[in-house]
């Protein structure tokens, strides 16, 4: 037994070494402080490099100190770029340090000096800015309302360029810039009506150095991106600017409209599919229907042809099984058994569909009612062979929300059961461009989402947002949520000129877009539960190895071509024993009702009004889902008793009419 152990231990060890020098390609960031400081910046430092996988090495200088050590981490090929405190800046000698950012085959390492305050010796910024930095002013109260805004160059910014966002209380230092040496203001925060410069850059020779003054945003909500961004957006634009293709980023910029609940029927409420379609070709979108497996045998034939000759414009995707609002809730109300029991059958009904239309449907869970089931039943998902899940929260029932910072910028999360649960954005009119920039420029996928009301003021209510997405990301590719899934991992340039990829999805497509032979080192979050029954790559059985929890491959990708990498876990799901009937008086009642709901009531605008008042103020998890159904019930015959009255009064008063 002793003997075993030692054996698998050295093999444990052996196997560690082998896969050691794979898998420690990561480029690094240096920070320079001052001994002894500490400022905010630290840990937004930290975050912005385990977001874009790379290396910190933090270096100390103080009085009388040797630089030796700071001059040899900088002059490495392997950093790629350079954070200073105001502080630090005192204890460096500037020629040194500009020459040892120098390198032989690529640009020169940038540099930014970040934590400027009214105490920062201004003569020092002089120095190190050759006197395009003349001084300071402030702190200044940032007054209600103010903004952040972004106005840097798009090599910088990004698909932040242009963007504003707003902000109120907290402070802002703001630099005094000389314009005869042509600093270029990135961002600047407005207050009481002034814009004050707090992020710049300034070009000397072929070094580039980047300069940050202090400023604290009041943030009330920690989990909210979109307040949270702008006082991390400096770093995260810097070290992304510096690592380029060295840090993850992903190989192109997917984006999805989906529409929630409608079955294959023209028109759906105020969703006109033929219209949608002339929208989508104009202004170039996708829509995923995300279908409601008890509708499999509803669909009408001109619906189903309209999808089949236009998958580049449509696709369907998985929404619960019954539509039920407690189906994938509480496991005190709804057993995991029995939600199981749900995904089999929903799983039975969508293959039903397929055979019944030819349409093929993306095994990707949209949750119903916006409520992500517990973290158990996302374990099912993956043995089922899900690709992922989409909903507004990724955090399901009962997990614990994680507070670091990379949590909040990625929008596909594996921490649930190793399952990818991906973000997506509820579309409201007139407030979406900041969102979708922030999501554009962190690399996420943009995935909006409404309900077929979204469509009662015109079928082209979508085609504003779909204009910002296309002019924010020109280069949007527009798609299904299943093509999305496979193409959500990162790629990072090895210093080798291999790639390294983070694979967050079961089926990924991996594609070379390089002139010549590319080998990726693919590496993912891997809890081996399920086990896993086959790997394959185009088809074909592959050979991976398992590392703790990371499941690595390594492959080799011709000039401009792709691989279908599929993992495919064991489950004992047998389709044809699973019952496909629609048996529950009140799963019948409910569908009944919301057709009701959608198909007429929703196309009146007061009983639009009054629906979305329902779901807003009355419709919650405290309610009883008998209360729920009976209060819907009244409601949809109070309202479709208005709809009939007036509509016998409107025939009434047509002259000639009985």
């Amino acid at each position: 037994m002793r003997s075993r152990f030692v054996t698998r231990f050295v093999a444990g060890i052996a196997l560690s070494l082998f896969c050691l020098p794979r898998l420690c390609h990561a480029s690094a960031v240096a920070m320079i402080e001052q001994r002894g400081e500490s400022g905010n910046w630290e840990e937004q430092v930290s975050t912005a490099c385990r977001f874009y996988g790379l290396d910190l090495k933090v270096l100390t200088v103080a009085e009388g100190g040797d630089e030796k050590e700071v001059i040899e981490t900088i002059k490495k090929t392997s950093t790629v770029a350079v954070l200073a405190s105001a502080m630090a800046l005192s204890h460096l000698d500037r020629a040194a340090i500009l020459a040892a950012l120098t390198r032989p085959t690529r640009n020169a390492a940038p540099l930014m000096i970040l934590g400027i305050t009214a105490v920062t010796d201004i003569n020092l910024l002089k120095l190190w800015s050759r006197q395009a930095i003349v001084g300071g002013e402030g702190p200044q109260a940032i007054s209600n309302p103010g903004f952040f805004g972004v106005v840097g160059s798009a090599d910088v910014a990004r698909d932040l360029a242009g963007q504003r966002f707003s902000i109120s209380g907290g402070f802002a230092y703001g630099l005094d810039l000389d314009p005869a040496r042509s600093p270029e203001t990135l961002i600047y925060i407005r207050t009481a009506g002034r814009d004050l410069p707090v992020f710049v850059r300034i070009r000397d020779g072929k070094q580039e150095l980047f300069f940050q003054s202090e400023y604290s945003p009041a943030i009330a909500d920690r989990n909210d991106l979109l307040t949270l961004f702008p006082e991390i957006a400096p770093i995260l634009m810097f070290v992304r600017y510096g690592a380029g293709e060295y840090a993850w980023h992903s190989v192109g910029h997917y984006a999805n409209l989906t529409i929630d609940d409608p079955w294959l029927i023209e028109p759906y409420g105020n969703l006109n599919y033929e219209g949608l379609l002339q929208e989508m070709q104009k202004f170039n979108f996708h829509t995923t229907i995300s279908f409601i497996p008890w509708n499999f045998d509803r669909s009408r034939p001109d619906v189903v042809a309209l999808f089949r000759d236009h998958p580049d414009r449509y696709s369907i995707a998985v929404h619960g099984d019954n539509h039920d609002h407690e189906e994938f809730g509480d496991y005190r109300k709804v057993p995991l058994n029995k939600q199981t029991a749900a995904l089999r059958q929903a799983i039975a009904r969508m293959e039903a569909f397929r055979k019944l239309t030819g349409l093929p449907y993306d095994r990707v869970m949209v949750w119903p009612h916006e409520i992500i089931a517990p973290a158990p039943t996302l374990e099912v998902l993956k043995e089922y062979n899900f690709l992922g899940n989409v909903n507004t929260d990724t955090v399901p029932l009962g997990s614990d929300r994680p507070g670091d910072l990379p949590f909040l910028l990625r929008s596909t999360t594996l921490r649930f059961s190793n399952f990818p649960t991906v973000r997506r954005l509820f579309i409201v009119s007139g407030a979406m461009e900041p969102r979708i920039a922030v999501e554009a420029f962190l690399g996420n996928a943009i995935l909006l989402w409404r309900d077929q009301d979204f469509f009662l003021r015109g079928i082209n209510a979508f085609d504003d947002t779909a204009a910002a997405v296309n002019r924010i990301q020109p280069d949007s590719n527009w798609t299904s949520l299943g093509n999305i899934m496979r193409h959500l991992y990162l790629v990072k340039l090895r210093e080798d000129g291999d790639y390294d990829v983070k694979a967050f999805s079961s089926q990924i497509t991996l594609e070379n877009c390089q002139g010549h032979v590319v080998k990726f080192f693919v590496q993912k979050d891997e809890s081996f539960s399920p086990p896993i029954q086959s790997l394959t790559e185009d088809g074909k059985r592959s050979p991976y190895r398992r590392l703790g929890d990371s499941l690595l491959l390594e492959l080799a990708v011709p000039a401009r071509e792709s691989r279908e990498i599929v993992i495919t876990y064991a489950n004992d799901l047998d389709i044809s024993r699973v019952d496909l009937s629609k048996s529950s008086w009140r799963i019948n009642l409910l569908r009944r009702a919301s057709d009701f709901r959608d198909l007429k009531l929703s196309r009146n605008p007061a009983a639009a009004a009054a629906i979305r008042f329902y779901y807003s103020y009355l419709f919650s998890d405290r309610m009883p889902i008998e209360r729920v159904l009976g209060v819907v019930l009244l409601l949809l015959l109070a309202l479709g008793a208005l709809t009939v009255g007036r509509r016998i009064a409107w025939r009434a008063a047509r002259p000639g009419k009985i």
